[in-house]
């Protein structure tokens, strides 16, 4: 009899070692703690602790989630993916620009490279549009002489097309200084706040 309670022991001690479970814990459906050697496949979902031979919990197993608990939590990891996001922004952001003087500085040379492409371009559409009102005026003679030429045809189509085009870039353009504006307003509030949090 002693051989065999020294044998036990000694197994026990190796399973115990070895990480071996030995006995389930659990809370039953009637909310007792249930200590067994098997674990009830229907209790796997509610979650368990593997014991080993000396009653030391090895491994716990957490409950399976709720619908509602997985979407939970999905719902956090992307907040907690749009923080991180956030935080990368920011950080970018105070490195282009590490004061509201930098941006300001910034806004001002952006604002003036399109002003002057503005400018540029205004210059180019007054060329344009007086070059279309003299072939305008060409054919207007030689309709009251008669017929207007191919030629003349084709070079009011090709003066009010380059007028179109003109006006259509000089739009664009004005709507990106807007634009501009907005995105430096906004980056402006940005690193106010951030400043401000230092």
């Amino acid at each position: 009899m002693r051989w065999i309670v020294v044998v036990v022991s000694a197994f026990s001690f190796w399973a115990s070692a070895q990480g071996i479970p030995a006995y389930y814990r659990f809370i039953d459906e009637a909310g007792r703690t249930q200590l067994s050697d098997k674990i009830p496949p229907a209790q796997v979902k509610r979650g368990y602790e593997v014991l080993d031979s000396q009653l030391f919990v090895i491994r716990r197993v957490a409950p399976e989630l709720t619908p509602a608990q997985l979407a939970a939590r999905e719902l956090e990891r992307q907040r907690q993916a749009e923080i991180a996001a956030q935080a990368a922004k920011d950080q970018q952001l105070l490195m282009r620009y590490p004061s509201v003087a930098d941006l300001d500085m910034a806004e001002r040379n952006d604002i003036e490279r399109l002003e002057l492409q503005v400018l540029i371009a205004d210059k180019t559409l007054e060329i344009q549009r007086t070059a279309l009102a003299q072939v305008e005026r060409q054919a207007a003679r030689e309709e009251r002489n008669g017929a207007i030429s191919d030629d003349t045809l084709n070079r009011v189509s090709e003066r009010s097309l380059d007028v179109a085009k003109l006006e259509l870039a000089l739009a664009k353009r004005h709507i990106e200084i807007n634009d501009l504006r907005a995105l430096y307003a906004a980056r402006r509030a940005r690193i106010e706040r951030l400043v401000g949090q230092r």
